[in-house]
C-alpha cells in the first residue's frame, strides 16, 4: 500500500509546483 500513497504524494506535489509556476507567471504579466 506504499506505492500508491507515493504516487499520490508525488501527483499532489507536481500540482502544488504547477500552482506556484502559474502563480509567478501571473505575477510577471
Amino acid at each position: 500500500g506504499k506505492a500508491w500513497r507515493i504516487g499520490l504524494m508525488g501527483h499532489s506535489a507536481r500540482e502544488r509546483s504547477v500552482t506556484t509556476l502559474l502563480g509567478a507567471l501571473r505575477e510577471l504579466l
